[in-house]
Parts: structure tokens; sequence; C-alpha cells
């Protein structure tokens, strides 16, 4: 369960999460409450909490229940917080409510702990014991090791924290707060209360729990021949006294959750390791994200599986850049690696830094999570309003992208690194297999991803080109209607505004363990691997399984760019080329950032709404489906244009669009066009000659499309705070700045232009 969680314990209960404000806008009055220091906005915190709830709202449920159960708190509404908690315990739909006691266990307490006090002669300290352990005892066995979760943010740290927020939003001029500033003060005091009440508590617990049940190896340290050091800890059940596989997370997130997590691994019967990446907590080299990972693997694999403990074989899991990290290790194979897991893989150079050849603002933010410290910065990572002011600003200022670490205030080697290197060159090719070298990986492999998960296409590059080069790979994947945290964790019932299908509500690490059991113990194979390829139709309520991504769909319905327009005075989708050969042109001033803030606010957007958010962009629109359709898999094309520069970027979006009117997002699509072809050379354009762009790497997706839907193409270009911004020169786009921009960009696109939507017509 510790991985099916994380996104509660360290996404949402410590302290932080990105919310989309549907009022953001507001106000929060203070005239009457002096605020001019922390200790009178300590002092005044219940009002400002209880003034905040009347206006707070959020479009997604789980965020939501998250905000009001933090005010709930600060303003001293314990019931109504417990009833929150619970609300967002049930939106995971693969256990009951009474079963998730873990998730939100410091709140619980917190919470039950002040209404007791208003009956109890006890003191407070022995109030808190008392709560605390009744609670703990409702929290199941398998689940307790979950608690230490809650230790990756000291109450030092947050102290911290709250006292810089304070003296960055005060002294507060005018008679109000912003609503989103009102609530990153709650959400921060609320968190510094409970987390400092519980946080020995939660100490005592997990101690009682490991002493009785595991025996560690913590602060162990893994020699590299070349003088550096990898940092690991290492657990078994104590009752387990032969020599079993081991199962090792490969991990940067250093910090408490990898106690948690190697206590899990052994709570299935393995020996569970989680090793750190180079220079993370215990090792005292310098840390470099990703560029160690591939040649300390096979040595941290070696020592590993020579161990004591250990039978002499090793299995891999873990989402994100610990699914990078096990793609690393199969740069060099060691033979006793017998499986990987990778899930919601980082396809580096793919995805990550960079989309096909546009870097992202967040690399800046992510670098300083794995970097400021040996363990993991989750405070500054999770100060999103932070992140978005530094991006608008940018964005506003016209900076280059180069520019984005100076305005933070500080210089980042790795983020500077990163922009030296805009081509997946040798730099990124070093770090995971690449080409022909996928046709060496002959061990079972299982890819877990979502269909809104941002690295999507970091795990499908794994796995599409593996089986190019190794047609025979026994490589398994599983796909659903699930978000990053959803890809390697556990589904919940909506995700940014979808509600997803019951057959989808599962839980990935149950999967993962039973793909664990069959690979080393010889059990069955997980049901739901029926075939190499596993997937969840949204909307049908079922999942199919095909021995391959083309056999997922039978036909592609091709639709053009027309220039026709329809009833509504849109250009049409059209299933049949324009009669007469056309151009639709499209200028786009780059000095233009009023749409700044429309982009920030949808950061995380919502997925299904009755407006479309994303400004900038020509929208097209088909007839209506008749029959309805599944679409199945990624969508393709050919873009036929002319421009009037050496380079852009060109962006799609495709939606439904249902009889109601309401919009479903169904993929999306960026590139930049010199790399369209190729992403390890750059080929710039001649400015008005008629070049093409391959639609080659959109998002996969499985949906009935309803009968009576019509379907919605957005195409413009990338212009907005989230990404890089390549004014066309053909320069070194991460130096250019607003400077550039000396004339719009106009761009022709030719009506011969179109989209194959992939379905599946039995």
């Amino acid at each position: 369960m510790f991985a099916a969680l994380k996104k509660f314990f360290i996404a949402i209960f410590l302290c932080c999460i990105i919310f989309n404000f549907q009022a953001a806008a507001q106000k929060i009055l203070i005239s009457d409450l002096s605020l001019k220091d922390s200790a009178s906005v300590s002092r005044n915190i219940s009002v400002i909490a209880s003034r905040a709830l009347s206006v707070y709202s959020s479009n997604s449920k789980s965020d939501l229940y998250d905000g009001l159960f933090r005010l709930q708190i600060v303003a001293g509404q314990y019931e109504s917080a417990l009833s929150s908690i619970d609300s967002i315990r049930s939106s995971y739909g693969v256990q009951s409510v009474a079963d998730l006691v873990q998730v939100g266990f410091p709140y619980e307490v917190y919470c039950r702990a002040h209404m007791a006090m208003k009956t109890s002669n006890l003191q407070t300290s022995s109030l808190f014991d008392s709560v605390a352990a009744s609670v703990y005892s409702r929290v199941l066995p398998d689940a307790r090791a979950e608690l230490g979760n809650y230790l990756s943010v000291s109450p030092s740290d947050l102290s911290s924290r709250y006292s810089k927020l304070i003296s960055q939003l005060l002294p507060v001029t005018g008679d109000s707060l912003d609503l989103s500033d009102a609530y990153r003060i709650c959400k921060t005091y609320n968190s510094l209360l409970v987390i400092s009440e519980m946080y020995p508590r939660v100490q005592q617990f997990i101690l009682e729990d490991e002493n009785s049940k595991y025996i560690f190896m913590d602060s162990l340290l893994i020699p590299m021949k070349d003088g550096g050091t990898l940092s690991a800890i290492m657990v078994k059940k104590r009752l387990v006294s032969e020599k079993r596989p081991v199962i090792l997370m490969y991990n940067i997130y250093a910090g408490p959750s990898d106690r948690a997590a190697a206590k899990e691994m052994a709570d299935h019967g393995y020996i569970g390791v989680v090793v750190n990446t180079r220079g993370k907590y215990l090792s005292k080299d310098s840390i470099f994200p990703f560029e160690h990972d591939a040649n300390d693997a096979y040595e941290m694999i070696d020592y590993l599986s020579h161990h004591k403990w250990c039978d002499g074989r090793v299995g891999m899991y873990g989402g994100s850049y610990l699914g990078f990290s096990q793609w690393s290790a199969c740069k060099k194979l060691h033979p006793a690696l017998k499986t990987i897991v990778p899930q919601v893989a980082v396809g580096i150079g793919v995805d990550f830094p960079m989309m096909d050849g546009i870097r992202m603002t967040y690399m800046l933010q992510w670098s300083h999570f794995v970097s400021n410290t040996k363990l993991t910065d989750y405070l500054e990572m999770r100060d999103q309003a932070k992140w978005s002011d530094l991006c608008l600003d940018w964005y506003k200022k016209g900076l280059p992208l180069r520019a984005l670490d100076s305005l933070e205030g500080r210089k980042s080697y790795l983020f500077q690194r990163w922009l030296d290197h805009p081509l997946q060159d040798n730099f990124w090719q070093s770090m995971v297999p690449f080409g022909k070298e996928f046709s060496k990986i002959n061990i079972p492999i299982l890819t877990t991803t979502g269909y809104f998960d941002d690295d999507q296409r970091g795990a499908l590059y794994y796995y599409q080109e593996h089986l190019k080069y190794n047609p025979k790979a026994e490589h398994y994947l599983l796909i659903g209607p699930y978000d990053h945290s959803g890809g390697q964790s556990e589904a919940q019932e909506s995700v940014q505004g979808i509600t997803i299908d019951s057959a989808a509500i599962i839980s990935i690490n149950k999967v993962v363990f039973e793909w664990f059991d069959h690979i080393f113990d010889k059990k069955p194979m997980p049901e739901l691997l029926k075939d190499k390829v596993n997937f969840e139709v949204m909307g049908r309520n079922a999942w199919r399984h095909t021995p391959s991504l083309q056999a997922m769909n039978t036909d592609t319905i091709r639709y053009y760019l027309s220039s026709e327009m329809n009833k509504n005075n849109k250009p049409q989708l059209s299933l049949n080329r324009d009669k007469v050969k056309n151009d639709l042109l499209q200028v786009i001033d780059m000095k233009d950032r009023s749409d700044g803030q429309t982009w920030i606010d949808n950061a995380i957007p919502i997925l299904q709404d009755t407006v479309l958010w994303q400004s900038g962009l020509m929208e097209f629109e088909s007839p209506a489906i008749i029959g309805g359709i599944n679409m199945n898999g990624s969508f393709c094309g050919k873009l036929i244009f002319s421009i009037n520069k050496k380079d852009f970027d060109p962006m799609m979006y495709l939606y439904e669009k249902k009889s109601d009117g309401t919009y479903v997002y169904l993929s999306n699509y960026m590139c930049r066009a010199s790399m369209n072809s190729d992403r390890t050379k750059r080929s710039l354009l001649t400015p008005d000659k008629t070049y093409s762009v391959d639609i080659n790497n959109s998002f996969m997706i499985s949906r009935k499309i309803e009968q009576g839907s019509k379907l919605v193409l957005l195409l413009g270009i990338v212009k907005n705070p989230l990404w890089e911004i390549n004014y066309g020169t053909g320069g070194d786009v991460s130096r250019e700045s607003i400077k550039d921009a000396t004339e719009p960009l106009r761009i022709k696109w030719s009506n011969d232009s179109w989209i194959g939507v992939p379905v599946f017509r039995r």
C-alpha cells in the first residue's frame, strides 16, 4: 500500500498540492484583524480560515475535500474536518474507508483529541497519547509501515516555512487578502500544528512496529569502483529465514519514505531494498540526476545479488524517476536482474526535461526538488504559488529561458547543464538504452502508465523501442484512465474532472506484486494481464487485451483541416478534402502576453468542462459522429504549412464535444518542427517554403465517443509560461527572448493537412 497511497502521504496530507481555485480572484476581508506580524496572524488564524471556508471551492473533488479539511481544522471545525478526510479516503475505490485509517492518520488524531478535550479531564499530552493509540489500533497491520511518510517533513522545517511565508505576505496592504494567500497561510499553519503534535507519536508507533516485525540494515553504503558510494536501506521480515529475491527501488527521492517502501516489499515476502542514487542521503558525491545511474546500476545489482540475504535474483519497480532508473539499469544488464516494472517512466531526452525538443519551465522547480539537500525538498517543491508566480513573471517579461534561474534568485547548475543539450544527443543517450541496445534486453517487463499521465510518452517510448528492436520481447503493457500518480499506485474515482469507470478502479500496486510472485515463485500471471497490451475502454467500463498496440484498432478515420466554415462560423474537420486547395492563415503576435494567467490557472487542467480554456489556438469542429466509435490509440496525421520563420513549435489538443456541449479531453501533441523527423538533430526551415510535420507522438487514449458527439481540434503553437518559447530565429532557443519577436508569426496551414483518429470496429 505504500506506493498505492504515496500521493496522499507526500503530495496531499503533509502540506501542499496544486489547486485550481474557482474563487482564485476572491478576497478575504482582514481590515478588522490588524495583521502586522506572524504573532498577529497566528492569533487570528481561525478567523482567516473561517472566512476562507465561506468562499473556498475547487473544480476537483479530491482537491476540494483536501482544502476543506485543512481550513476546517484551523477554524476548529473538527467534526467537519473528519468528514472531509473520509471523503478523500472514499475517492480511492479499491478499499473501504474503514481500511484506510493510515490516510490522514495524524490529522484524524488531532481532530479527535481536540473534540475529546471538551469532556476529558486528562492532560493534553495524555489525551493525545490515548487518542493516538486508539486510532492506531484501527490501522491495518500491513498499512502501518506507511505512517513513516508523515516524517518526510519535520516540525522545524514546517516552522521555518511558516515564518518565511508570513514574512513574504506581510505587512499586508489594504483591507483584504487574496484567497490563495489565505489558503497558503492556513495550509502551512495546519500542517505545523498537526505534525508538531504528532511527529514524536508517529515515530514511536513506527519504532514499536519495526522492532517486532523487521530486521534492518540501514545506513548501508554500497561502494563503486570509481570511489563513489550509493546509500541504501535493506529490510526483511524477522520470520523469513531462507534467502529470498531482492525487490529494489532505485530512488533519487531520498527520505523517510524509503524505509516505508522497503518494509512494504518485505511484507510481501521479499528482501526490500531502496538504493538512493549517487549523491543522495549518506553518499558524499555531488548530485547529478540521471547521469550516473546507468553506470552505477550494474555494480549496485552485483553487490545486492551477492548479499547474504539474497538468493541471487533481483527485481525492480517504481514510478516516474524510478521508472527511468530501471531502464538505466538495462543499459548494461546484470544477469541477476530478472525483471523490471517501470511505471509512468520518465523518458529522458524524450518527454523530460523536454517534450519532443521543447523544454519545460518545470525543470527548474524539479532540479531544486532533488538537489537542494541530500534528502528531498518537499516544502519548496510544493510552494506552487511561488513557482507559478515565477513562470508568469518570466513569461510577461519575455526573458530567455536561460534567465529563469537568475530571475528566481539563484543559478542552477543542473538547469543550465540540461539547457546545453537541446537534442536527444549522446548526453541523454548515455543514460538509458538507445537504438539497437534495446535488442539485448531479454528479461520480462511490465510497463504501467495512464491516459492522463504526464510521462505517458516516455513510458511508451521505451515500450515501443524495446519491441521495435526485440519483437519477441516478453513485455507487457497496462494502461488505463490514470494520471501520473494513479499509473503507479491506486486508481481514483475521478481524474481532473473525469469520472472513472468502476472496472478501471484497480490497485496497480497489487498487480505489481502479483507480477513478482509470478516471476520469482511461479505463481499465476496477474489476472488482468491477459495479453501483451491491456487497456480499459473509458465509457464501456471494460478492459480489452490485444497482442500489440497496432491491434488495438481496426481502422483510422481521416479528418482534413477544411477552410470551409460550419454554421457556427468555425473551420471544419471534414471527412473529405476540400475541392479547392487553400490555406488557413494563423497570425500570432509573439509579444502578446495577455494569456499568461489563464495558462497558469490551468497548469493542471480540468479535463471535462463546458469551456475550452486554451487561448490563441484555432478551433476546428467535425460533423456529429453517427453510431458512436471507440477511439483506441494515438491520433496521427500530417500538418502541411509554410511559415515566415526558421522554426516553430506546433501544438494540438483533441476533444470530444458531447451533444450537451461538454468538452472531454482526448489527447494532445506538440513538437519542435525542426526536430520532428529526428530528435537527435535539428533541420531548420526556410521561411515561406512548404513543409510538413508528422503527428507521430500524441498521447494515447481508449474511449467510447458517443453518438452525436463531435471532435474538436485546437491548433496553434507553444506560447505560454509553462514551456520554452521558440521565436523562430533558428538560434539556440533557450537564449531567444521577446526581443526576437520582431514580427508576428504567420502560419499558412494547407487544407491538405489531416489528422487520423484510430478506431476499433467489430
